[in-house]
């Protein structure tokens, strides 16, 4: 298994680069579009501490009617706050619109699953490719189902996120825009899917014990026969 891939190759270089790149831009996103719900969270948590103390001493029955007005007058600020954090959250969606930053946010997401496309749902299935050739070389059982389950592994990965694309063909595929996916590859992946999901049906033995390789065998099976090719 140790020859299997070269961690130095280009191919793997680029899949290290794109990876960390997708992280970055999460941890990007996520700060600030985080914000104004980490302040939420703030503030409740500060209220619920509050109250914590102020029942404590209302309990000790000391100052009855002081801590009673306390705790009123608390949650009525809480109130105040939560709607003008609610405003303040609304107007910055708003300029967000106006300004184009969230068309910027959806094209990001959009280009998010076509670099998915790209670098996870294709080369999974060059790398269901290589386990096929080496489950055909194998001699030991225990090794040949090795291989089929990291097949199914692999093919899982890359229909679950091709079942995006085949959802909204007018968002991801174009046969006019380069920055979008090209038709010939769209009708070209789901032949070679289909090809290793047949591999499968054909070598893994039936019935099928195992409840979770049945459910995801049958998820493969629904979700591939429903594509559609472009014409």
């Amino acid at each position: 298994m140790n020859g299997d891939f070269d961690p130095n190759s280009h191919k793997n270089l680029e899949l290290l680069r794109y990876y960390l790149n997708r992280d970055l831009t999460r941890i990007d996103q996520n700060i600030q579009n985080s914000s104004n719900e980490l302040l939420g969270y703030f503030i409740a948590s500060l209220v619920d501490m509050s109250v914590v103390v102020l029942f404590s001493d209302l309990l000790s029955g000391k100052g009855v009617c002081f801590k009673l007005f306390a705790v009123f007058t608390l949650i009525v600020l809480f109130v105040i706050v939560s709607k003008v954090s609610n405003k303040v959250a609304n107007w910055i969606s708003t300029r967000r619109k106006e300004s184009g930053r969230e068309e910027y946010l959806m094209d990001a997401a959009k280009q998010a699953i076509i670099d998915g496309f790209d670098n996870i749902a294709c080369d999974a299935l060059l790398i269901c490719e290589e386990y096929m050739q080496r489950y055909v070389a194998a001699e030991k059982e225990h090794i040949k189902n090795f291989y089929l389950y990291e097949i199914i592994h692999h093919l899982t990965k890359s229909v679950d996120l091709f079942n995006e694309i085949d959802s909204h063909h007018d968002w991801y595929i174009s046969s006019q825009d380069s920055e979008l996916i090209d038709s010939y590859r769209i009708n070209n992946y789901i032949d070679y899917a289909k090809a290793i999901n047949q591999f499968l049906c054909d070598k893994i033995q039936k019935p099928i014990s195992d409840p979770e390789l049945k459910k995801d065998l049958d998820n493969l099976n629904a979700s591939i026969s429903k594509w559609t090719y472009i014409s």
